[in-house]
């Protein structure tokens, strides 16, 4: 017979094996190399082009196309047409659900400084 002290670990295992496969869906949508560099790009400035989020970050227009339009769907990026011309200029910026990533990336970045040190404490 289970106790009360067995019968909550066994739930607090199944809320934590829960949560990660949460955090998994969602780390496979931002996680992917262009993904986080572009909505990290987007956290640090309010509306960009296309060709400057191409230009800054490196990556073909294909791929910066692709993942914008992923990210579209997935509601953390907005596509805002700026001129009728041809082609489109349009602008990319945050959602505001993906603007509150800009605590996770300010945490991230404090927590990349200290991993970078690690070996200088040594």
């Amino acid at each position: 017979m289970e106790t009360g002290h067995e019968s909550r670990i066994k739930s607090n295992n199944k809320k934590i094996a829960t949560d990660v496969c949460k955090a998994l869906g969602i780390w496979d949508t931002i996680g992917k190399k262009w993904s986080l560099l572009i909505l990290r790009h987007l956290s640090a400035n309010d509306n960009l082009h296309f060709n400057e989020i191409k230009r800054v970050l490196g990556i073909s227009s294909n791929m910066l196309a692709k993942k914008l339009k992923q990210l579209e769907k997935e509601d953390l990026v907005t596509r805002t047409v700026v001129y009728e011309n041809n082609p489109p200029r349009v602008e990319y910026k945050l959602t505001p659900l993906a603007k509150e990533l800009d605590a996770i990336f300010l945490g991230l970045d404090e927590w990349i400084a200290k991993w970078e040190s690690r070996n200088k404490l040594y």
